[in-house]
Order: structure tokens, then sequence, then C-alpha cells
């Protein structure tokens, strides 16, 4: 069996052999131990396959294609989902970059030093109470209607500041099928700390916060709430849309 791994650097995905005592645990979004030049590197399994990749040799290459194995698996079960390898090769594709750097910027780079996760510096109100029903007006009312009627789609909800908005979309989000997650972007890093609390109001501590500005530690112990199911509504900034969300 062959592997495809992606590590977090300027390139697209390697080939390696699997070792047969690997096989029947490897899977796609895993982490594996490589080799790589004359050291080692941590990267993501993106592709498994009994064969190898056909590749295009020059007429002047004429020796035959080693391939190294892998040396040790991390995971027993995927670290990055399936659903976000597919973004991942997307965002490479649309915006005509490496898929290795799409990773590096989309997943924790602690993941690939076999750093652990921190104490975090993130600190919330304990004794924050449930928000009490607010009654909608009708415009409001109307809005989320439209929504929530929809299967599948894209709203513009245009209203100035301070005419109820995120009410609207708090509600949408409880309006979601048992399990369903959901991901909250906002414009700024600053406004995070103000829009969580008002979100634990209502979901307590199924809301987590995700983006650049976060410690390693912080990032690593979301990312598993997150991956886990703890966390069922990630609030962030551009990086939020790599939150390793399922459903």
């Amino acid at each position: 069996m062959y592997a495809q791994i992606l590590f977090p650097i300027n390139a697209e995905a390697f080939t390696y052999i699997v070792p047969e005592e690997l096989e029947k645990d490897i899977q796609a979004g895993c982490r594996v131990t490589a080799p790589f030049k004359r050291g080692q590197k941590v990267g993501i399994v993106t592709g498994l396959g009994k064969t190898p990749p056909l590749i295009t040799q020059s007429a002047k290459t004429k020796k035959a294609i080693v391939y190294k194995r892998l040396q040790s698996l991390y995971d027993e079960a995927p670290l990055v989902p399936e659903n976000l390898l597919k973004l991942l090769r997307w965002v490479s594709q649309y915006y005509m970059a490496a898929t290795g750097l799409v990773l590096k910027n989309a997943v924790p780079s602690a993941f690939f030093t076999g750093k652990k996760p921190g104490k975090s510096r993130i600190t919330y109100d304990e004794d924050i109470g449930a928000a009490p029903a607010l009654q909608l007006t009708d415009e409001q009312t109307n809005a989320l209607s439209e929504i929530n009627k929809s299967e599948a789609g894209v709203f513009l909800l245009h209203g100035v500041t301070g005419s109820g908005k995120t009410e609207i979309y708090i509600n949408a989000i409880k309006a979601l099928p048992e399990g369903r997650q959901a991901v909250v972007l906002v414009p700024e890093i600053a406004i995070t700390a103000q829009i969580i609390e008002r979100f634990r109001s209502h979901f307590l501590d199924k809301v987590v916060f995700f983006h650049s500005g976060l410690s390693i530690g912080e990032r690593i112990t979301q990312w598993w709430k997150m991956r886990n199911g703890e966390a069922l509504i990630a609030i962030g900034v551009r990086s939020g849309v790599f939150a390793p969300f399922t459903n």
C-alpha cells in the first residue's frame, strides 16, 4: 500500500510505502512520521492506494523511483476530517497555492511539532446566566423564517449597527437539527471577546473561539474540542473557516 503524505511546507504531497503493520489502522487525515531528506517530518495522510501515482519522467531519467517507508502512525482517528481535506484541496486550486502551504495555514503548527495543549489563558465568566428570550421584531421574524425554511443557500442580512442581526444568527443556530455545527465569522479578533459571552449565554460551553491570536497550546485545545464534538459553535476571524467540524 502507498500513502500520499502532505507536510506543512511549500510543496504538494509525497508518496511513501505503508508498512504492513500500519495498513489496518492508517486513514486519510491521520498524522504520520515519515523520513524526509536527512531527518524526519510529521505530515498528514491525504490519500491511500495499492499503487503509486503515475509520474512523468524525462527521457534522461532512467533510474527507478525508490519509495521510502513511513515510520509511525500518530493518530487512531483522523485529526483532519475528510471534508476539511477537500476544502484544503479546493483552496489550493482556487488560489493557485501549494497544498502544503494551505495546510500550514489551516492546521495549528504545533500538531506537526509534537507539542501538547497548554494551560489556556482564556477565561470565561463561569457565573454567566442563561440569556432571557427576546421578542423578535416583525423584520427579525421574517428574516429568520426565510433562513430557516431553506435547506441551503446564501443570505445577506442587511441592517445598521445595533439593529439586531446577531439575535437572528443566534436563533438560526438554535433552529439547526440536533448535532449540527456552526461557524460564526467576525471581522476582527477584538470582536470575538465581545461576542463570545453573548453566544455562551445561549449555548454555554458548546462555544469556542478559534483564530491566529491564540497561543499554540490554546489553538490545540480548541481544535480538539471541535474535532471531538465537545464544541458545536466556533467563533473566529478568517482561519475560523478551517474549523474541523464534520456536520
